[in-house]
This record gives C-alpha cells, structure tokens and sequence, in this order.
C-alpha cells in the first residue's frame, strides 16, 4: 500500500474499466473467381460464402494505477511507488454463435510494361451474425452476442515479373 499523501507528496490514480472481446471462427468457405483481359487490362471478381463456428469469450475489469510523488503538484517531482490493482468488477463469459456471411472482391490490373503492372480494387466483407462486437461497461451477461458486421476497403499494389 502506498503512504497516504501530505503536504509534501502527492497520489496520482487512474481507473481504467477495460472490456475484452474475442471471436475465435472455425469454418469453411465456397466460392468463384473470374479473370478476363482486354488488351493491357486484366479485370477480376470474386464471390466466398462462408459459415462457421464462432467461439466468443469476453472479460470485463476494472483497474488502478495509482503513482505516488515526492512533491506537491509541479513539473520535475520524483516517482516514489507505484502501484497496480485489478480491482472490482472482474467477470468472465463465454458463448458460441453460428457465424455466415461473404467476401466479395472486384479488381482491375494495368499492364505498364511486359514486367511491371499496377492494381487496384475493393474489397466487401459481410458477417451477417453471430458475432460478439464489443460490450458496454456493465455485467457481461445480457449483452448482444449475435451481431452482424460489415467490412469494406480498397486495394491496391503493383506487380512486377521478370
């Protein structure tokens, strides 16, 4: 335990409530790909239909980090201890969820060059349940475990082969 502050110290402490999610999927997928050229352009697509397993698990903590200085508040003090708690609060919960959804991605390639190419396109990922996206700070139990999440982006890279 640290000393209670005086004149001539002071204790700092910041409380931090941390929820913890993970989704762990085992599944499997089934899909389509598409090339087709046209002069120095190269177009793709492509469909993935995916279901699986969701194993969710979830913690829920409330800690403290508390610092003691040797001086009243000013800059240039030095740290006397320091010190961590856990806390109230801790709970843990598991769950599983069947998870489905699909990825689908277009992409165009431009042949500079017999050796170089450059690439763009985007990408849309769709996880239509099962997921555990985030908690609030309240109890673990109760809270959505079932939803869904969606995903988009786009590519780019360059190619080059020799």
């Amino acid at each position: 335990p640290l000393d209670p502050p005086t004149a001539s110290t002071q204790l700092e402490t910041m409380i931090s409530n941390q929820t913890r999610v993970k989704n762990q999927m085992v599944g499997g997928q089934l899909g389509a790909r598409y090339f087709t050229h046209y002069d120095r352009w190269t177009v793709s697509g492509e469909l993935r239909a995916f279901s699986m397993a969701n194993f969710q698990s979830a913690n829920r903590a409330t800690r403290a980090y508390t610092t003691e200085y040797s001086g009243g508040p000013a800059i240039n003090v030095d740290v006397v201890a320091t010190n961590y708690t856990t806390g109230t609060g801790f709970e843990h919960a598991t769950n599983t969820e069947f998870v489905f959804g699909f990825e689908a991605r277009a992409e165009a390639a431009y042949q500079l060059t017999k050796a170089f190419s450059v690439r763009g396109g985007i990408d849309v990922i769709d996880f239509a349940g099962g997921i555990w996206r985030g908690a609030n700070f309240t109890a673990l139990k109760g809270q959505p475990t079932d939803q869904d999440l969606q995903m988009a982006g786009y590519t780019f890279g360059i190619e080059f082969n020799r």
